[in-house]
């Protein structure tokens, strides 16, 4: 099994892969950085293309876990919706908000997250906000 917890906003994607016997870390960078209220087409083109990067780092995935402050991760969760539904869509277990944390605060949170959800089933929505 394979889960990689996705720490998302604007212009950076953490994300971090955990399975049997693997632990690691990959940070991917939008290669242009524009504010979301920017008109220009070419904003949604270089979006799409880092939402497909950060698709293709988790391709093997067996459950995910997005993470992140603002709205990124719900356009990410579109994204996979409309491009990789067949693959990944389906895949996503959960999807908190959070301001920006450390590392070991994320995974402390996830496996937290992943506690709950092995004994319950999935929670789309995690109500509540880790500061």
């Amino acid at each position: 099994m394979k889960t990689y917890i996705i720490w998302i906003e604007m212009d950076l994607a953490k994300i971090f892969k955990i399975s049997d016997n693997e632990r690691s870390r990959q940070i991917l960078r939008r290669h242009e950085i524009k504010h979301h209220t920017n008109r220009d087409p070419e904003n949604h083109k270089d979006c799409e293309k880092f939402f497909h990067e950060i698709a293709e780092a988790v391709a093997d995935a067996s459950e995910v876990l997005l993470v992140g402050p603002g709205l990124t991760k719900e356009h990410f969760r579109a994204h996979l919706e409309r491009h990789h539904h067949d693959t990944l869509a389906d895949k996503i277990v959960g999807i908190a908000t959070m301001d920006i944390v450390s590392d070991a605060k994320l995974l402390a949170y996830s496996r937290e997250f992943f506690r709950k959800y092995d004994i319950f089933g999935a929670v789309e929505h995690v109500p509540s906000a880790v500061h």
